[in-house]
């Protein structure tokens, strides 16, 4: 496989520090969700006769997780021949580091966590996607009312909360910035995926997924721009924040080996996230699915049950499973200006077969 160069990433540098310790110790922190911790039957049939055991990403607190769960408490792993069972991991970077280390089967993670491993040759595949770009700007409350490129203005030079400097919002908070015309380095990026330096008035916005957001707009802090659902119509914003909307976002990768030794699993696992985000997408589910939820370990007892539902309506409608050529394309740009990697190697390395196109 062709060699593509590097540049220096905190997300990799993580994982590689990680990546051993996470292999010796994941034992420790897999829920009991459901049985078995490692991948299962040699024969790699994923039939209901022969299961798969398949150990998963599973992020307390994030609805990055939300989409698994579903599949879980649905039954449609089950009914596709696999024994999932889920690694709590806090973050991304671990993920990544859990990947590489071998103490998980799949991780749901972004191109941005993914690209330095594929850049330096390393093989993963994507197995399928599971949401759209999720990322949300909340303000302090002297920001309300004002426009994207308004608040961009009042941030220069201003701090804003990341859930981590080096991970996918950050980025996207500085290629907004230099879309609308200050560089990246105009707005200071402060490491809090709590969003608690917001709420105490240390910063003046935070970049958060969907589930900050909604724990941020029920205090009363608004809400200045959905990738999902954006307050204005696409055109009206500059290229390169058009690029993110309705981008590919977070997506289910394995290791290229364990996805050829598995290929009835990868077909499978593909099939159940599928089912699951029909499901949760069906208007006529959503009650249920609010329900379901709330019942979980991700449920937000401060909102109250309206709140909590539209939350989860929000959540649901950046559920989507297919990868483009369009979205691979903007990825490759997102790495190499960021200086993540030098380009991503072609799709054909790394997409799974049977992976949505559309």
């Amino acid at each position: 496989m062709r060699k593509f160069g590097i540049r220096s990433t905190g997300a990799m540098a993580s994982a590689m520090v990680l990546a051993a310790f996470l292999a010796a110790c994941s034992s420790s922190s897999t829920s009991s969700t459901s049985s078995g911790s490692s991948s299962g039957s040699s024969t790699g049939s994923g039939s209901s006769a022969t299961p798969v055991s398949v150990r998963v990403i599973s992020y307390p607190g994030s609805d990055s997780s939300w989409l698994a769960y579903i599949a879980q408490q649905q039954g449609y792993f089950k009914s596709n021949g696999l024994n999932v069972s889920f690694v709590s991991l806090p973050a991304g970077a671990q993920a990544t580091a859990a990947l590489v280390g071998g103490s998980v089967d799949i991780a749901v993670l972004d191109s941005n966590n993914v690209a330095p491993l594929l850049a330096q040759g390393q093989k993963y595949k994507l197995l399928i996607n599971a949401v759209t770009n999720f990322w949300a700007i909340v303000g302090n409350k002297s920001l309300a009312g004002k426009s994207l490129s308004q608040v961009v203005t009042a941030l220069k030079s201003q701090s804003v909360d990341v859930p981590s400097v080096g991970g996918t919002g950050g980025r996207q908070l500085q290629a907004i910035f230099s879309a609308y015309g200050p560089s990246a380095g105009a707005v200071k990026l402060v490491a809090d995926p709590t969003n608690a330096s917001l709420t105490s008035g240390s910063v003046q916005a935070a970049m958060t997924d969907t589930i900050g957001a909604c724990r941020l707009t029920t205090l009363g802090y608004p809400e200045i721009m959905n990738f999902v659902n954006p307050p204005q119509s696409k055109s009206s914003y500059p290229a390169g924040v058009q690029s993110l909307i309705g981008l590919a976002g977070l997506g289910y990768w394995s290791t290229a080996s364990w996805a050829d030794k598995y290929p009835a699993a990868v077909g499978h696992f593909q099939q159940a996230i599928e089912q699951a985000t029909a499901w949760a997408k069906n208007p006529a589910n959503a009650g249920t699915v609010a329900a379901l939820l709330r019942k979980s370990a991700f449920n937000l007892p401060s909102l109250t049950d309206s709140q909590w539902a539209t939350c989860v309506g929000r959540v649901t409608a950046a559920f989507s499973n297919s990868y483009t050529a369009s979205d691979a394309a903007t990825w490759n740009k997102i790495v190499k200006s960021s200086g993540l990697a030098d380009s991503l190697p072609p799709t054909t390395q790394w997409l799974a077969t049977g992976i949505p196109q559309s």
